[in-house]
């Protein structure tokens, strides 16, 4: 586990070759040196869950009273990607204290930026480009704030400078733009669930292992984190839950996870001891986010076959996931379902149950394909007034008002917020097998829009 990738987000993007001033260089050098030794520890504290000891140990390196303005800026780095309100503020006394320094001032707009104040984002990011006209990823962030701010026409022509400006890369953006606008904090997630799960709430150590099973870092990395489950995995077994059989389906899922790459003996061995899944008189966990994980390991080990899942518990499913609500019961039935004339049922009761994304989207693509669907689609306007920043139901009313030849200028801004909001799934242009999430349609979509200005 590199401690700076988990703790720090911005120190990679700091670039001494932005820095005007030697003396603030030279200073923020100094400083780096002595964080890295007093990080030795910093693995430690986070696998524990001690998030806040460990924000305060990293501080306590250059105490407040004599804190400088680079040492307030360089903590702000480190804190921005686990305490966004103490960053925020470590970031915005180095700009105050060095309001002409350009690195300083473009990593202030990125914190006003995630704070969704757009104005002054605006103006830092200005005073960074100024002194750095050819750097691109800062005017793609600046054309988000603009477009929030209703500016369309800035917006545009900001993009464009991003597009002309030949230093920074597409990634180099993409990466920024997540860090402003994912709004993810993972380890501070699990630390509260953590705190509760101790305190014997099972439901809360239902979460910390979904959480640590499919641990996001960013828009791209996602799953296990092995060191967390370990560790949370031994803390939940000393804890005397008064929901036995629950607690034991939260251990065995979290098992399941780390010994799933054993094989399939392993498996079979751990799901029998515990009851569940094989055997005459299996059961299942109670809860639908452990029981998709148990399924999903079994399946991939070949423990059981998805015929075999759906032949057994199939309508267990399905009636359970009716009857909670239950998003994750209804995923894993539209797995299970997914080559059967079910699964359009299934579809449309999860999206009638959850209002989520995902199951109306399942139901467009199907509509799509067949040629049915319409721009005044009652499913399309109601999935995307629930979900406005979906990325992908954005895109499909953008083609539908296309389709419909009415004016695009809005839906495109809506779709271009909502690509900024989480892109959707890019190309294979740069060297991936399967499309991940990127920024490609941005450039698209910034096209169309200043297309759609010149024709009005």
């Amino acid at each position: 586990m590199k401690i700076l990738c988990i703790v720090s987000v911005l120190c990679g993007f700091f670039d001494f070759a932005h820095v005007a001033r030697a003396d603030l260089a030279a200073e923020m050098k100094a400083a780096m040196a002595v964080v890295g030794p007093g990080m030795a520890d910093a693995k430690s504290y986070l696998v524990d869950g001690r998030l806040d000891e460990f924000n305060q140990k990293l501080l306590a390196l250059f105490p407040e009273k004599s804190r400088s303005a680079a040492q307030a800026f360089l903590l702000g780095d480190y804190l921005f990607p686990v305490d966004p309100k103490t960053s925020y503020e470590l970031h915005k006394l180095a700009a105050e204290k060095m309001p002409d320094e350009p690195q300083v001032q473009y990593e202030w707009a990125m914190e006003q930026h995630r704070a969704g104040e757009y104005a002054g984002a605006v103006n830092s990011y200005a005073i960074f480009s100024k002194a750095n006209p050819q750097y691109a990823p800062a005017y793609g962030l600046c054309a988000d704030c603009l477009l929030n701010m209703g500016k369309i026409k800035e917006a545009v022509a900001i993009w464009k400078q991003s597009e002309q400006a030949p230093q920074g890369t597409l990634e180099q953006l993409e990466l920024l733009v997540c860090a402003v606008n994912s709004h993810v904090y993972s380890d501070r997630e699990r630390a509260k669930l953590l705190a509760k799960a101790k305190a014997g709430d099972v439901q809360s150590a239902e979460q910390l292992i979904r959480l640590d099973c499919e641990f996001e870092r960013d828009w791209w990395n996602s799953g296990p984190n092995q060191d967390y489950l370990k560790h949370d995995l031994e803390i939940l077994r000393k804890i005397n839950f008064a929901e036995t059989e629950r607690a034991t389906g939260v251990l065995c899922a979290g098992d399941s996870e780390l010994i799933k790459a054993q094989g399939k003996a392993a498996l079979e061995s751990l799901l029998s001891k515990n009851g569940f899944l094989m055997g005459d008189n299996a059961k299942l966990p109670q809860s639908g986010a452990m029981l998709s994980i148990l399924v999903g390991n079994a399946v991939a080990a070949q423990v059981l076959s998805i015929e075999d899942a759906r032949t057994k518990w199939g309508k267990v499913i399905i009636d359970r996931a009716k009857a909670n609500s239950d998003a994750d019961l209804f995923q894993l039935a539209g797995a299970l379902y997914l080559k059967t004339d079910q699964v359009d049922d299934i579809d449309r009761e999860a999206w009638k149950a959850t209002g989520e994304a995902r199951f109306a989207l399942a139901q467009l693509l199907v509509k799509d394909r067949q040629g049915t669907l319409k721009p005044d689609d009652p499913l399309l306007a109601a999935a995307v007034k629930k979900n406005p920043k979906d990325a992908l139901l954005a895109a499909a009313a953008l083609q539908q008002t296309i389709k419909a030849g009415k004016p695009a200028q809005e839906a495109l801004v809506n779709a271009i917020k909502a690509e900024y909001s989480h892109f959707s799934p890019g190309s294979h242009a740069r060297g991936i097998d399967i499309p991940r999430p990127g920024a490609d349609r941005l450039a698209k979509y910034f096209a169309m829009l200043e297309k759609s200005m010149d024709n009005r």
